[in-house]
């Protein structure tokens, strides 16, 4: 009965994950299909920055004009505003974005629709070169 139980709440939560197929990913570029190029989750930034390139994609025929990428850096366990860039949307099913990182730490990533709804979320670790 409870392999049962456990199976059915699975298949659930697999569904769920599918059926909101919204995600961010932190990567080089994107190619002309919309697809990462070099996609990470840990970034070493050079002395004089380093760019990484936000690709979110959406379910298709989702309407919306505008997405929001939310910045944070996290202080001492908190988050601080680092900044806001905010994309139009395409008649493509993803958005990309890219910003340049200078410092390291670990950063916090929102992604928001034009009504201000939290489609998606990432976190990206960036670490000093040696150099």
């Amino acid at each position: 009965m409870n392999t049962k139980i456990y199976s059915l709440a699975i298949i659930f939560f697999l569904c769920c994950s599918i059926a909101k197929s919204q995600t961010l990913t932190f990567c080089d570029r994107v190619d002309g299909s919309g697809g990462a190029v070099n996609s990470y989750s840990t970034l070493t930034v050079q002395k004089n920055g380093t760019p990484v390139t936000f690709l979110f994609t959406l379910p298709k025929n989702t309407p919306c004009r505008n997405v929001n990428f939310d910045v944070y850096r996290i202080v001492n366990e908190k988050e601080v505003y680092q900044s806001t860039i905010k994309q139009p949307a395409s008649s493509n099913n993803w958005v990309s974005k890219q910003m340049t990182f200078y410092q390291e730490g670990k950063y916090i990533v929102y992604v928001f629709d034009d009504e201000d709804k939290q489609l998606a979320k990432g976190t990206l670790m960036v670490k000093k070169s040696a150099q």
